[in-house]
């Protein structure tokens, strides 16, 4: 009874202290916060200047690893003159690992808070980012499906399928990493997991040398539907965990 009685005369004052300090260091109420607000510059920007200012600080890497894949398949494609869409499958999954770096980018380099209580959410600026590679990627993919038509039976829509497939799992990944796996380490798991993608579809390539063919066209198409909405709910999760400032601007 003694011990209830100290815990209890114990945790009051506790109470009570945290109350007075509470009291005593309150911030006052703000002056003209308003009119201060209002007097900041606050340039306004059209959508597509604030798409093109995104598009700067995109690392010019990821664009110029898009260019070489391409302009290595093209040469491919015509001083080959064999079959490359088991090669452009292996290395798709490189491009579309570069949703995952950009989107866990803030993280990476420890710089979420500042970005968060910039002029523009750090939401808005994900989904610019995200949105222009993701166009990027659609272009790129576009112009890689006719070459990974050349030598083959597969028609346009059966090698978009192929190529989206692995597109979409490195992506998924990727976008698991960025929620996931925080600081520098981030970078080791998005190249971890480029390779194992690519190693894991040159394994099927070699131990099953018909996946490519009609007969297994609808396990394809029903991995892709899979993967795209596992896509869209990591996207969704990313966006909801992106918490802004109670202070931002924007």
């Amino acid at each position: 009874m003694k011990s209830y009685h100290r815990y209890r005369t114990t945790h009051t004052a506790k109470q009570n202290t945290i109350r007075l300090l509470q009291e005593a260091c309150e911030a006052p109420p703000p002056l003209r916060r308003d009119s201060f607000i209002q007097a900041l510059p606050n340039r306004k920007i059209s959508t597509l200047a604030f798409l093109r200012f995104q598009v700067g600080y995109i690392p010019k890497w990821i664009w110029g690893m898009s260019a070489v894949i391409f302009v290595l398949a093209l040469a491919a494609a015509c001083l080959l003159e064999q079959d490359i869409l088991q090669i452009l499958s292996a290395v798709i999954p490189f491009v579309a690992i570069a949703s995952g770096i950009e989107s866990g980018r803030s993280h990476i380099y420890a710089m979420a808070e500042l970005e968060m209580s910039s002029r523009f959410s750090l939401k808005s600026v994900i989904l610019a980012r995200m949105g222009i590679l993701g166009l990027s990627h659609l272009l790129l993919l576009a112009a890689l499906i006719p070459l990974g038509t050349l030598h083959n039976t597969a028609g346009f829509l059966q090698t978009g399928v192929y190529l989206l497939t692995p597109y979409l799992a490195a992506t998924l990944t990727g976008l698991w990493i960025s929620r996931k796996i925080r600081g520098k380490e981030a970078g080791y798991a998005y190249l971890g997991t480029a390779v194992f993608i690519s190693g894991f579809l040159m394994y099927i390539q070699a131990a099953l040398p018909d996946c490519y063919q009609t007969r297994h066209f609808h396990r394809w198409g029903i991995l892709l539907v899979l993967l795209a909405g596992a896509v869209i709910y990591e996207f969704t999760k990313i966006i909801q965990e992106t918490e802004e400032l109670e202070w931002n601007l924007s």
